[in-house]
Parts: C-alpha cells; sequence; structure tokens
C-alpha cells in the first residue's frame, strides 16, 4: 500500500497510468471468465449433447474442422484457399550448434542462432 501511496503524491500521472494498465488487465480477465466461458462451454455443451443423443445429427455433419496453416491439406471454408506444398522442408534444427537440416540430407550454418522465418 506505501507504493501506491507514495506513487499517488510523488507521481500523479504514473499513478493513473498504473491504476489504468491494473484496470484493462482485470476487465479482460472478467471478460474472458463472465461473457466468453460461458458461451464456450454452452456451445461444447451443445455439440457433446448432439454426438450423444443424435450421432446422425445434420447440424453435426455440417460443423467442419477449422482452417489452420499447422494442419497439412486444411482448406478454408469460405474461399477454399489451401496451405501451399512445401519445396523445402526443415526436419532438424540445432540451435546450440546453429545448423538447420533440410528435407534430412542439406546442412545449413545459420549465422544467427535462430529460426526466424523458418517454417
Amino acid at each position: 500500500m506505501e507504493f501506491l501511496h507514495t506513487l499517488y503524491y510523488q507521481y500523479p500521472g504514473m499513478f493513473h497510468l498504473y491504476i489504468g494498465i491494473l484496470g484493462l488487465l482485470v476487465g479482460s480477465f472478467l471478460n474472458v471468465v463472465v461473457y466468453r466461458l460461458p458461451v464456450m462451454m454452452e456451445n461444447e455443451y451443445r455439440r457433446d449433447f448432439l454426438e450423444y443423443f443424435t450421432p446422425d445429427s445434420p447440424e453435426l455433419k455440417k460443423e467442419q474442422p477449422k482452417f489452420n496453416l499447422m494442419t497439412p491439406r486444411s482448406r478454408c471454408p469460405n474461399c477454399g484457399h489451401a496451405k501451399p506444398v512445401t519445396d523445402y522442408t526443415a526436419t532438424a534444427v540445432d540451435l546450440e550448434n546453429g545448423t538447420l537440416t533440410i528435407d534430412g540430407a542439406v546442412d545449413i550454418h545459420l549465422a544467427f542462432r535462430s529460426i526466424y522465418n523458418v517454417y
């Protein structure tokens, strides 16, 4: 409490900034807990209910997996865009030694020990 008291009297601008950021953090948490979490739980309950009681439900059949760039051959349900097939694949990355192996055959020594733009 001493910290807030000192901050309030000596640096009122910083105090208001601190309280504003704290309010944003608490508000964001409450948004998730009060609004979004019950909606997500209700959707999951509804899907589980349909799977258990009506496995042949048309509502379950029209539900498609979401577009995910990490999943091979995933497609956007709206436009059909798919992740392109890669020409080369990073099969091993050793950041301690600074090496990257392409398709299990070609070793590349990295100038910087990071994998920026390697996917």
